[in-house]
Protein backbone atom coordinates (compact mmCIF):
# COMPACT_ATOMS: atom_id res chain seq x y z
CA UNK A 1 0.00 0.00 0.00
CA UNK A 2 1.42 3.41 -0.92
CA UNK A 3 1.57 6.17 1.71
CA UNK A 4 -1.10 8.86 1.85
CA UNK A 5 0.08 12.45 1.92
CA UNK A 6 -1.68 15.38 3.52
CA UNK A 7 -0.74 18.98 4.10
CA UNK A 8 0.28 20.70 7.31
CA UNK A 9 0.90 24.33 8.19
CA UNK A 10 3.57 25.02 10.79
CA UNK A 11 4.74 28.32 12.29
CA UNK A 12 8.13 28.98 10.78
CA UNK A 13 10.73 31.54 9.81
CA UNK A 14 12.71 31.73 6.61
CA UNK A 15 16.03 33.41 7.25
CA UNK A 16 19.16 34.33 5.38
CA UNK A 17 22.24 36.38 6.18
CA UNK A 18 24.95 38.22 4.37
CA UNK A 19 28.41 39.31 5.45
CA UNK A 20 28.90 42.78 4.06
CA UNK A 21 32.24 44.05 2.79
CA UNK A 22 33.59 47.44 3.82
CA UNK A 23 32.35 49.06 0.59
CA UNK A 24 29.08 47.14 0.04
CA UNK A 25 26.08 49.46 -0.35
CA UNK A 26 23.69 46.73 -1.56
CA UNK A 27 23.14 43.01 -1.27
CA UNK A 28 20.60 40.32 -2.20
CA UNK A 29 19.51 37.61 0.22
CA UNK A 30 17.70 34.25 -0.11
CA UNK A 31 19.70 33.45 -3.24
CA UNK A 32 22.05 30.78 -1.82
CA UNK A 33 21.10 27.59 -0.04
CA UNK A 34 22.88 25.70 2.72
CA UNK A 35 26.17 24.37 1.32
CA UNK A 36 26.62 27.07 -1.35
CA UNK A 37 29.51 29.45 -0.68
CA UNK A 38 30.17 27.78 2.67
CA UNK A 39 26.72 28.66 4.09
CA UNK A 40 25.51 26.56 7.01
CA UNK A 41 22.22 26.52 8.93
CA UNK A 42 23.73 29.27 11.09
CA UNK A 43 23.68 31.50 7.97
CA UNK A 44 20.44 30.42 6.26
CA UNK A 45 17.68 27.82 6.35
CA UNK A 46 17.16 27.92 2.59
CA UNK A 47 17.46 24.41 1.14
CA UNK A 48 16.91 25.56 -2.45
CA UNK A 49 18.53 28.65 -3.94
CA UNK A 50 16.07 31.51 -4.42
CA UNK A 51 12.93 29.46 -3.77
CA UNK A 52 11.28 26.96 -1.46
CA UNK A 53 11.62 23.27 -2.28
CA UNK A 54 8.53 21.76 -3.93
CA UNK A 55 5.78 21.32 -2.79
CA UNK A 56 6.27 23.89 0.01
CA UNK A 57 4.57 27.29 0.22
CA UNK A 58 4.97 30.10 2.73
CA UNK A 59 2.64 32.82 4.04
CA UNK A 60 4.72 35.72 5.32
CA UNK A 61 3.05 37.56 8.19
CA UNK A 62 5.98 39.74 9.24
CA UNK A 63 9.66 40.59 9.15
CA UNK A 64 12.62 40.80 11.50
CA UNK A 65 16.14 42.12 10.94
CA UNK A 66 19.20 41.48 13.09
CA UNK A 67 22.95 41.91 13.12
CA UNK A 68 25.46 39.58 14.75
CA UNK A 69 25.29 39.75 18.56
CA UNK A 70 28.78 41.31 18.75
CA UNK A 71 27.87 44.27 16.53
CA UNK A 72 28.54 47.65 18.14
CA UNK A 73 25.85 50.24 18.63
CA UNK A 74 27.43 52.55 16.02
CA UNK A 75 27.49 49.77 13.44
CA UNK A 76 23.90 48.76 14.25
CA UNK A 77 22.82 52.36 13.66
CA UNK A 78 24.66 52.37 10.29
CA UNK A 79 22.91 49.10 9.31
CA UNK A 80 19.51 50.52 10.27
CA UNK A 81 19.94 53.37 7.75
CA UNK A 82 19.27 50.94 4.90
CA UNK A 83 16.15 49.69 3.16
CA UNK A 84 14.73 46.21 2.52
CA UNK A 85 12.76 45.29 -0.61
CA UNK A 86 10.94 41.95 -0.96
CA UNK A 87 10.39 40.36 -4.37
CA UNK A 88 8.28 37.24 -5.01
CA UNK A 89 8.51 35.96 -8.55
CA UNK A 90 9.14 39.04 -10.65
CA UNK A 91 6.91 41.27 -8.51
CA UNK A 92 8.00 43.79 -5.93
CA UNK A 93 5.84 43.29 -2.82
CA UNK A 94 7.23 45.36 0.02
CA UNK A 95 9.74 48.12 0.78
CA UNK A 96 10.61 49.23 4.31
CA UNK A 97 13.41 51.14 6.01
CA UNK A 98 15.48 48.76 8.16
CA UNK A 99 15.00 50.92 11.27
CA UNK A 100 11.31 49.87 11.23
CA UNK A 101 12.27 46.21 11.57
CA UNK A 102 13.06 44.74 14.95
CA UNK A 103 15.03 41.60 15.73
CA UNK A 104 12.86 40.71 18.70
CA UNK A 105 15.83 38.67 19.91
CA UNK A 106 19.43 38.96 20.97
CA UNK A 107 21.47 41.09 23.31
CA UNK A 108 20.01 44.43 24.35
CA UNK A 109 22.10 46.92 26.32
CA UNK A 110 21.40 50.58 26.70
CA UNK A 111 23.85 53.21 27.93
CA UNK A 112 22.75 52.94 31.58
CA UNK A 113 23.13 49.15 31.63
CA UNK A 114 26.54 49.23 29.92
CA UNK A 115 27.96 51.74 32.39
CA UNK A 116 28.93 55.38 32.21
CA UNK A 117 31.24 56.28 29.35
CA UNK A 118 30.87 52.90 27.60
CA UNK A 119 28.40 51.39 25.20
CA UNK A 120 27.28 47.81 24.91
CA UNK A 121 26.40 45.99 21.75
CA UNK A 122 23.68 47.05 19.38
CA UNK A 123 20.43 45.25 18.67
CA UNK A 124 17.52 45.92 16.34
CA UNK A 125 14.96 46.59 19.08
CA UNK A 126 14.19 45.10 22.45
CA UNK A 127 14.43 41.28 22.61
CA UNK A 128 10.79 40.26 23.01
CA UNK A 129 8.94 37.62 21.03
CA UNK A 130 6.15 40.07 20.14
CA UNK A 131 8.60 42.68 18.85
CA UNK A 132 8.07 42.10 15.14
CA UNK A 133 6.95 44.12 12.11
CA UNK A 134 3.58 42.54 11.25
CA UNK A 135 1.80 42.84 7.91
CA UNK A 136 -1.94 43.54 7.72
CA UNK A 137 -2.23 41.04 4.84
CA UNK A 138 0.14 38.09 4.43
CA UNK A 139 2.38 37.83 1.39
CA UNK A 140 2.15 34.36 -0.17
CA UNK A 141 5.14 32.61 -1.70
CA UNK A 142 3.81 29.81 -3.90
CA UNK A 143 5.32 26.54 -5.05
CA UNK A 144 8.37 27.15 -7.22
CA UNK A 145 8.10 30.96 -7.02
CA UNK A 146 11.38 32.80 -6.71
CA UNK A 147 12.12 34.80 -3.58
CA UNK A 148 14.61 37.63 -3.12
CA UNK A 149 15.27 40.35 -0.56
CA UNK A 150 17.37 43.31 -1.66
CA UNK A 151 19.11 45.50 0.91
CA UNK A 152 20.58 48.93 0.13
CA UNK A 153 22.32 51.72 2.06
CA UNK A 154 23.23 55.28 1.05
CA UNK A 155 26.71 54.71 2.54
CA UNK A 156 28.42 51.35 3.17
CA UNK A 157 27.69 50.38 6.81
CA UNK A 158 31.12 48.71 7.06
CA UNK A 159 31.85 45.01 7.67
CA UNK A 160 29.26 42.97 9.57
CA UNK A 161 26.70 40.23 9.10
CA UNK A 162 23.02 41.07 8.77
CA UNK A 163 20.10 38.63 8.99
CA UNK A 164 16.61 39.00 7.51
CA UNK A 165 13.77 36.81 8.80
CA UNK A 166 10.43 36.22 7.11
CA UNK A 167 7.97 35.09 9.80
CA UNK A 168 4.88 33.10 8.88
CA UNK A 169 3.36 29.72 8.12
CA UNK A 170 5.13 27.05 6.10
CA UNK A 171 2.87 24.61 4.25
CA UNK A 172 4.40 21.22 3.48
CA UNK A 173 3.35 17.68 2.67
CA UNK A 174 2.91 15.15 5.46
CA UNK A 175 2.94 11.39 5.38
Amino acid sequence: MSPTYGVEEIPSQLYDSKTLGATDVSSSLFQDQVGVGGKTFYDTNMTASGQLPLPQTFKCYGFRAAALPDTTIALTIALMKGTMRLFVGHKHYYTIPLFWLSAGCGLFLNHEEAGAGTFGYGCFGEPRGDNIHLLSTPIEIGQGESLRVDLAWPVAPNVTKIYIFLVGLLTRATQ
